[in-house]
C-alpha cells in the first residue's frame, strides 16, 4: 500500500509562478528562500517589478534590460505595460512582507501576460 502524505508549506516552499517569455509558459514552482528565487528567474539580483492587489509580488531580474544579453520579454496587461527582461516569478506575500503561497490563479495570470518578441 501506498501512504499519501500531505506535505506542509514548510516542506515543500511557498507556490509561485514562473513566468518564461522563452518557451511561452507559465509554470508553478515552489520556493523556501532567496536562492530558490535566483535560481527560478535565473540571475544574482531580484527586484520587485509590482505588487498586486491581492499583494502577490512579480519579481524579475534587477539588470535584465541594460546587462546588454539577448532576453525574451513580457508585459503583464493592466498591471504592468513596459516590456520586462526574462524570467518573471509571481510569489504571494504576507502581512509582514515575507514570502507566502501565490494568490493569484494560474489561469487569471495566463490572461494578464503578453508574450513580446525577442531583440
Amino acid at each position: 500500500m501506498i501512504s499519501q502524505r500531505t506535505m506542509n508549506t514548510e516542506e515543500r516552499g511557498r507556490r509561485a509562478y514562473l513566468v518564461d517569455p522563452t518557451t511561452k509558459l507559465i509554470s508553478q514552482v515552489f520556493i523556501k528562500d532567496y536562492m530558490d528565487i535566483q535560481r527560478h528567474i535565473g540571475c544574482d539580483m531580484f527586484t520587485m517589478a509590482f505588487r498586486l492587489d491581492n499583494s502577490d509580488v512579480l519579481y524579475v531580474d534587477d539588470s535584465g534590460l541594460i546587462d546588454g544579453k539577448k532576453h525574451d520579454y513580457f508585459a503583464v496587461l493592466d498591471v504592468y505595460d513596459a516590456p520586462l527582461a526574462g524570467r518573471g516569478l509571481l510569489v504571494g506575500s504576507d502581512a509582514q512582507g515575507g514570502d507566502a503561497d501565490a494568490q493569484t490563479n494560474i489561469l487569471d495570470l495566463a490572461m494578464m501576460v503578453k508574450w513580446a518578441e525577442s531583440t
